[in-house]
């Protein structure tokens, strides 16, 4: 596998902390400390370099048929969590719990 580009913005659409594209990996630079959003995003860009396009059509049917929290990429991705934050993360992150990330108002 190749190592992914980090590049730290200002700025990420959706009020999300960080993006993994083919391209590379967007952090917000107010979480640049976050080793657990970090490895997170690095998940998701292996992914998506194992499985190609059928990467994309398996995360949108995952979304869809499960729903953020039971998809089996974020699950994967979330490999700093707790086994109840795998699975809960919204819940986690909107008290506190998630270490890759906190906002109350996370996917309301």
């Amino acid at each position: 596998m190749n190592r992914p580009m980090i590049y730290y913005v200002d700025w990420i659409p959706f009020n999300y902390n960080g993006f993994a594209t083919p391209l590379g990996i967007f952090i917000n630079k107010k979480h640049r400390h976050s080793k657990a959003l970090l490895n997170h995003e690095v998940r998701h860009y292996n992914q998506q370099q194992q499985g190609g396009l059928s990467f994309y059509i398996d995360y949108i049917k995952e979304h869809f048929n499960k729903g953020y929290d039971r998809n089996k990429y974020e699950i994967d991705a979330r490999i700093d969590e707790s086994p109840f934050c795998q699975k809960n993360y919204t819940y986690c992150v909107r008290n506190g719990l998630a270490k890759s990330a906190f906002n109350k108002n996370f996917r309301r």
